[in-house]
């Protein structure tokens, strides 16, 4: 499940992350219409729709999706996953960190 991340620029990243939400957020606003999306979730994913592209919404936003990932079907628990990754290599290159694990998409 890993993607390649070498040489990616931030284009790329933000075309990338992109995608996953296309592929996420039709399944999020499902949960959001049947009233059981918990609050955290909605919040942060609020944000994201506003057009808040900083890396600490994105962060925040990819945790409470990992957080609440069992909500999903195994297909957009994938696609989360995938996204999480993308995050973590948009922070990574935000925060010019060299430690993979500063922050793990991962855990949750």
């Amino acid at each position: 499940m890993t993607l390649m991340r070498n040489n990616l620029t931030y284009e790329d990243i933000f075309d990338k992350i992109a995608k996953y939400q296309d592929k996420i957020f039709p399944a999020l606003a499902k949960v959001a219409e049947q009233g059981s999306m918990p609050e955290l979730l909605h919040t942060r994913w609020a944000r994201i729709l506003q057009g808040d592209d900083g890396t600490v919404a994105f962060r925040e936003f990819s945790e409470s999706l990992g957080q609440y990932a069992g909500m999903f079907d195994e297909r957009t628990q994938s696609h989360i996953a995938e996204y999480r990754e993308l995050v973590q290599t948009l922070f990574q290159m935000d925060e010019g960190l060299e430690t993979p694990n500063a922050y793990n998409p991962l855990a949750a």
